[in-house]
């Protein structure tokens, strides 16, 4: 369960992840997922695609439900961005995540948005143990924000970039003194951020 000497195995388990991708010998498939990710502008969906997708999950709530929720994209003010796995946008059952983060923002009247700069949460430079990747990668998520003028950053469900935003965010990209340490938040990490 832990080391009687106190070494923190995870970190030691981070720092060999590292010494094997920067010899080319890390996992395949994690250094192929985060290479993408670090090569392409925006390793989400992008542009019209990302529009439709949002057009037609609202189509479908309205169909469900009646009620007009709206998945909004790059609004300006907004109180709330909402960063979320890829998946979200296109993978059953993993969309429903997203519809529900859409009713749930609208049943509350809070004014959110996703961007299309940040469109994905998953930060795959985790599994690789590369601090430079998982920096530039959670990069385009403050970035945004700050585009955005929004008072508060919410992450989606995803092991890897909520682990990412727990335990690296305030050295990778903080501070986050440019959020609201006040704003409708009961979580003291969120508090935490802007402090």
């Amino acid at each position: 369960m832990f080391c009687p000497y106190g070494i923190d195995t995870a970190e030691i388990t981070m720092a060999a992840k590292e010494i094997m991708d920067s010899i080319g010998m890390g996992r395949n498939t994690a250094m192929k997922s985060s290479a993408s990710a670090q090569d392409r502008q925006q390793p989400g969906p992008a542009g019209p695609a990302l529009e439709d997708t949002l057009a037609g999950l609202e189509e479908d709530i309205k169909e469900a439900t009646g009620a007009d929720v709206k998945l909004p994209l790059d609004v300006q003010g907004a109180e709330v961005l909402m960063v979320t796995p890829s998946a979200d946008f296109f993978s059953e059952p993993h969309v429903e995540s997203l519809i529900g983060y859409a009713k749930v923002f609208h049943q509350a009247g809070i004014s959110w948005t996703l961007s299309s700069h940040a469109s994905e949460a998953g930060n795959f430079g985790l599994f690789i143990g590369n601090y430079e990747q998982m920096r530039s990668i959670a990069m385009r998520v403050r970035e945004a924000a700050l585009e955005l003028g929004v008072r508060r950053i919410v992450v989606g469900e995803c092991g890897h970039a909520w682990r990412v935003a727990y335990s690296f965010w305030n050295t990778l990209i903080g501070p986050f003194d440019f959020l609201d340490p006040n704003y409708r938040c009961r979580s003291t990490y969120a508090r935490s951020l802007t402090t």
